[in-house]
């Protein structure tokens, strides 16, 4: 279950204060919250919308810009932890004051805000948390990790919460403000203000419903605020080519040597003459016949 947590009540008056300034805040629509993993959807679990106050959601802050001076304020905001919830979810503070956190529940539970651990907070038990850092700080239970609160802590100014209608009143003396309205860790919406002699009322305030506020006398209408073009989505960062590397100088190849002379032919000996052979005397054939001499 989603939660958060916020300041309970009206502003505190302080001495020297000229103007009440009232209002009607507006709670934003509630969204389902859910995770997707790829093919699986995952909820956190939550107080349904139809049990649930949406007012306990907002807080408001009158953020001076320039004005008399403001008296200290040491107001104590109180913030329930009930039926494992925050009550209210979103609170709001300035600094010097403090918001009290009663455990009304029938266990005890470790109770953070921010950075700060306030320990184990028994049943029936208070524990205090000074507004000494500015901003959004988160209020967990480490017993309940689902239960979630938030604590916005204002510089100088003056802060409220509205009823359950929604209707706020805050007071301050003369000066120029701005009026910021928060809830669950979010800044839905700021509102200059001018505080004179007389009461102001702003009329309806809400995330979804800007207010209109008519300009001091002698000085134009502000222009409206045009809506921000749409950002063109950047176009693809090409990879950058490879360098080619400088092909190494290469020398010429030397010259062939010149072709050695061709070697003159010898002159071979002259052969000596072979003797004739000699002729074979002839062998008498058999039927050779000769005389021979008596």
């Amino acid at each position: 279950m989603l939660a958060a947590a916020v300041l309970v009540g009206l502003a505190a008056p302080t001495p020297g204060l000229a103007a009440q300034i009232r209002g009607r805040v507006k709670a934003p629509k509630l969204t389902a919250a859910s995770n997707t993993l790829g093919y699986t959807r995952t909820r956190i679990a939550g107080q349904s919308a139809a049990r649930r106050n949406l007012q306990d959601d907002l807080a408001l802050y009158l953020k001076v810009a320039k004005s008399l001076p403001l008296g200290a304020s040491t107001a104590k905001r109180e913030v329930l932890i009930k039926g494992m919830l925050f009550r209210p979810r979103t609170i709001a503070c300035v600094f010097d004051e403090a918001v009290v956190f009663t455990n009304t529940d029938r266990r005890p539970v470790n109770l953070n805000v921010g950075d700060t651990s306030l320990g184990v907070v028994e049943p029936n038990q208070q524990v205090v948390y000074k507004c000494e850092v500015s901003g959004f700080h988160e209020a967990r239970l480490r017993e309940y990790p689902h239960v979630r609160g938030s604590v916005f802590v204002g510089e100088v100014g003056v802060a409220a919460a509205p009823d359950a209608s929604g209707a706020f009143s805050l007071s301050a003396p003369e000066g120029t403000y701005e009026l910021q309205v928060v809830a669950s860790g979010t800044l839905l919406q700021k509102v200059d203000v001018t505080v004179g002699a007389q009461d102001l009322d702003l009329g309806l305030v809400g995330a979804d419903q800007p207010i209109a506020t008519a300009p001091p006398t002698g000085e134009p209408p502000p222009e409206p605020v045009k809506a921000p073009e749409p950002v063109k989505a950047p176009e693809p960062v090409k990879a950058p080519e490879p360098k080619k590397q400088p092909e190494a100088v290469r020398k010429p190849p030397p010259p062939p040597p010149p072709p050695k002379p061709a070697a003159e032919p010898k002159p071979e000996p002259a052969a000596e003459p072979k003797p004739a052979a000699e002729p074979k005397p002839k062998a008498p054939a058999s039927d050779d016949f000769f005389e021979m001499e008596e």
